[in-house]
């Protein structure tokens, strides 16, 4: 009731501007309650309307700014009035996708993504530091092999992000690097029983934690990343991958994009700090040997899109091959 009284007697773009202690006083007068404890509330309604950019200031009044800001201010006015969320789904992961202009009220988190993007830019254009909203800490298995004598790294595709992204996750409150990283491994590699020591073991790569930041795919929040790196040595005679695994190479994770066009993890960064030639120096996980031998080709995902859901062909057909 109270913000919706101060939202109606803020001045449109028609009238005259007012003095916040003058909207106080009628907003008092309406609610028939003194108007010292109004004017704080119509100070932060006012801060947030400038924030919004439908203020117009005159000396120290105020009004609407022009004609659409004021539908803007009368339909948050109807929008308290029937009690609707303006915004909805907050718990809704991932925003890579492109939706519908009327769909993102319902979907929060691209509301915030929005936000996140516009803030990023304007700062990277004015030299200005960038304050995190998020903070998290993450490990990253390498599964490394080679086929056709070309080095690949074992990805899984993320329908949230929308990418395929290197095995690993976030490193819960309780965890070291370590158990996060054989968590991730046991959670992730699913065609396989594994059991660290007897069929697997990680060992950490000599280097620092390296810190990376950008607006999060999954969450809309520019948050700030330190990852631990991680290389996982397999003790199998044959690796299987499931639907959702891929073999990418290092091309195709610098460029960010695989050869068929799916988005990569934006680790550039990442592999920039560990350097190409280590990535490429560094031992394999296993040898690849699968009976059928695959060539890089045999990767390739196809992805059409059918009642808003992507089909990997390729990967579909291999799966009920491999379960025939």
């Amino acid at each position: 009731m109270l913000l919706e009284a101060i939202l109606e007697h803020i001045p449109d773009h028609h009238a005259n501007a007012e003095d916040p202690r003058t909207i106080s006083e009628a907003v008092a007068a309406q609610l028939q309650c003194e108007p010292d404890p109004i004017n704080m509330a119509v100070d932060a309604v006012v801060e947030l309307l400038e924030l919004l950019g439908v203020i117009k200031y005159s000396g120290s009044s105020l009004k609407i700014r022009s004609q659409i800001p004021n539908y803007f201010r009368l339909s948050l006015i109807e929008f308290l009035r029937q009690k609707i969320p303006l915004l909805e789904n907050w718990d809704r992961e991932g925003v890579a996708r492109a939706i519908d202009l009327h769909a993102v009220l319902s979907s929060a988190p691209y509301f915030l993504y929005a936000m996140e993007t516009k803030r990023v830019a304007h700062l990277q254009r004015h030299g200005e530091n960038i304050q995190p909203t998020r903070w998290q800490s993450c490990c990253i298995a390498i599964i490394k092999t080679a086929i056709d004598g070309v080095a690949v790294f074992l990805h899984k595709w993320d329908s949230a992000a929308g990418r395929f992204q290197l095995i690993g996750g976030k490193q819960r409150n309780e965890e070291s690097p370590e158990e996060t990283v054989i968590r991730e491994v046991n959670e992730e590699i699913t065609r396989h029983h594994l059991a660290y020591g007897e069929n697997y073991t990680v060992s950490r790569l000599p280097i620092d934690e390296i810190s990376l930041s950008g607006v999060s795919s999954t969450y809309g929040a520019y948050t700030d990343y330190l990852f631990n790196i991680f290389l996982v040595n397999l003790k199998l005679d044959k690796f299987e991958t499931d639907v959702d695994d891929r073999w990418i190479t290092l091309e195709e994770m610098l460029n960010q994009r695989t050869i068929d066009g799916n988005r990569v993890a934006e680790l550039g960064s990442v592999i920039e700090c560990l350097h190409a030639d280590m990535l490429s120096n560094l031992p394999l996980s296993f040898n690849y040997s699968n009976s059928k031998k695959e060539r890089l080709s045999d990767s390739i995902a196809i992805r059409p899109k059918f009642l808003f859901l992507e089909i990997d062909i390729k990967r579909l057909m291999n799966y009920f091959s491999r379960n025939r």
